[in-house]
This record gives C-alpha cells, sequence and structure tokens, in this order.
C-alpha cells in the first residue's frame, strides 16, 4: 500500500511539472490578445494554474510571491514586491488565492482522500477539441466538488455530467470580476438536466469562462 500511494504521489508531482511547463510555454509574454475586444493577461493563467493545482491531489507549494502574480522570483535578500498590490491585475490574483485557500479548508472532498483512486474521478479528461478538464473529487463520506478547467481564451456553453439530479451552486469561478476576470460567472444556482454526458445520466449547461475554472457542488 505505502509503494502505491508513493507511486501515485510521483505521478502527481510528473503531472504538476507537466502542466507548469505548458502555462510556461503558453504565456511567453505578460498579455496575450486573444478573441475580439478580449485581453487576458498573464494573471489569468496563474490563476488557471493556482485553481487546478488546489483541486487536484496531493500536497500544495506556492513560492513566496506567486499569490499575487510577483513577476521575478523570489529573493533571499530583498523583501517581495508588495507595491505591485497597488495595481488590480496583482490585487485581483491575491484576491482569488485567498477565497480559494479558505474553500480548500472548508470543502473537505478537495483533501480528505488525497492518496488514493478513491478521492479522484474523471468526468471530461481527453476534450483536446474543447480545452477543457473536468474531474470530481470525493471525500469520505461520498461529498463531492465538481471541477471544470478550460484552457482557450474562447467562450462558450460547455455541457457536464453530473453524478446525481438536483441543484448546484458554484463555489467560486476564476473569471469573477473580483479577480481580474470578465464576468462570466453563474450567480444562481443551477438545476441538472436529465440529459446524458460524459457517462452520467444527469448533466449541467455551464458558460464556459475564459482561460480560467470554476468549483460547482450540489446543494440540494
Amino acid at each position: 500500500k505505502k509503494i502505491v500511494q508513493e507511486q501515485i504521489s510521483l505521478i502527481n508531482t510528473i503531472k504538476a511539472l507537466l502542466f507548469y511547463c505548458c502555462i510556461l510555454l503558453l504565456t511567453p509574454c505578460r498579455v496575450i490578445l486573444c478573441t475580439t475586444n478580449n485581453l487576458v493577461c498573464s494573471n489569468s493563467y496563474v490563476i488557471l494554474l493556482a485553481l487546478y493545482q488546489i483541486t487536484h491531489p496531493g500536497g500544495k507549494l506556492s513560492f513566496m510571491g506567486s499569490e499575487f502574480g510577483q513577476f521575478i522570483e523570489w529573493r533571499e535578500y530583498e523583501s517581495l514586491e508588495w507595491f505591485l498590490l497597488s495595481y488590480d491585475t496583482h490585487a485581483g490574483v491575491q484576491r482569488f488565492f485567498r477565497d480559494a485557500n479558505r474553500l480548500y479548508l472548508r470543502e473537505k472532498s478537495l483533501y480528505e482522500q488525497d492518496h488514493g483512486w478513491e478521492g479522484f474521478r474523471w468526468l471530461d479528461a481527453d476534450n483536446a477539441g474543447q480545452s477543457v478538464l473536468a474531474y470530481r473529487r470525493i471525500a469520505g463520506d461520498g461529498e463531492e466538488t465538481l471541477c471544470v478547467l478550460h484552457f482557450s481564451p474562447d467562450k462558450c456553453i460547455y455541457r457536464l455530467g453530473v453524478p446525481q439530479a438536483g441543484v448546484y451552486e458554484e463555489l467560486i469561478n476564476s473569471d469573477d470580476p473580483a479577480y481580474g476576470g470578465s464576468g462570466k460567472v453563474h450567480k444562481t444556482p443551477l438545476m441538472s438536466e436529465d440529459i446524458p454526458a460524459q457517462g452520467m445520466a444527469q448533466s449541467l449547461v455551464l458558460e464556459r469562462p475564459p482561460v480560467g475554472g470554476m468549483i460547482l457542488k450540489s446543494v440540494r
């Protein structure tokens, strides 16, 4: 059992490193011009990476300064560049890290079964056409959160399969204006529909945020 857990931990580490390399390749400059009249700053990718890290199984590690999008690496001989928080984009990144960390502590499904497959189930793992990853995080008592990550700057409608019928609430969305996003969030609860998707009998219709993600949870 110990060997299996070590193998899972190694796999998670490799996945995180590969994902980080992809982010670096995708963001060679600080600002990327994408769809018409839509400017996505590199902080969107920073927040997306953070959301992936927080919702994926395994331990979390963040270098000092990344929680507010510091440009340079941390230097042991000087203070962090706190003056960057006077800029809305950096303040937005810090607000996201704050809210995401609080959510992580509140939702046991995100950490309770980190070292085994019982706490993780794929929903959408090979959707290259829409640049989407979706998966379930599961606590020991069966309580779940649903995680959806979108790696494209395009905005469109996405159907997500859900494990049970009912009403779902968006717990956090990286495209919230408070984090510097464009506001493609779900402010009201979502009712599942009797339409199959991703192997599930029920599904939700979501508006995917550009270069962003969300966490959902069944509330009744």
